[in-house]
């Protein structure tokens, strides 16, 4: 993964963080996004896809044309399309950056399962297993 798109996705993550999921409730986004994917509970109308993608598109928007081009070009699908506008570049990013972005949301999910786990292990006396052995990744794990 290229700086500008790790970048990208801290940035993302960072406005997730600092971002409430609806007026007058202390919860952020980025905790009702990790909450929706670890065990499908909504928030209302929150849709974790729409939070996410708005930000990304945000991001996305603030982006000078220099750094469009630096994403673009690290992309696949720069090579299917050479010599792109930069109208197209700016429609073309969106799932290059939302890629790059989920990552770390699925760390964090990953971090929370792990965390609650380790809580609830030792007091119902259940096994705590490794998920680093698991690769059944956190909103797959939630759906069982």
């Amino acid at each position: 993964m290229i700086a500008e798109l790790r970048t990208a996705s801290r940035v993302i993550c960072q406005r997730l963080r600092q971002r409430p999921y609806q007026r007058g409730v202390t919860i952020t986004a980025w905790d009702a996004v990790v909450e929706q994917l670890l065990d499908g509970r909504r928030y209302g109308a929150f849709s974790w896809h729409k939070a996410v993608g708005s930000e990304v598109r945000s991001y996305i928007a603030g982006l000078d044309e220099q750094a469009k081009r630096r994403l673009w070009e690290s992309a696949e699908d720069a090579e299917f399309i050479p010599n792109a506008s930069i109208e197209t570049i700016t429609d073309c990013l969106y799932p290059h950056v939302l890629q790059g972005t989920l990552p770390a949301i699925h760390r964090a999910v990953r971090l929370r399962e792990r965390k609650e786990r380790e809580q609830d292990g030792p007091a119902s006396g259940g096994p705590l297993t490794d998920l680093r052995n698991d690769s059944t990744s956190g909103p797959a794990r939630s759906r069982r």
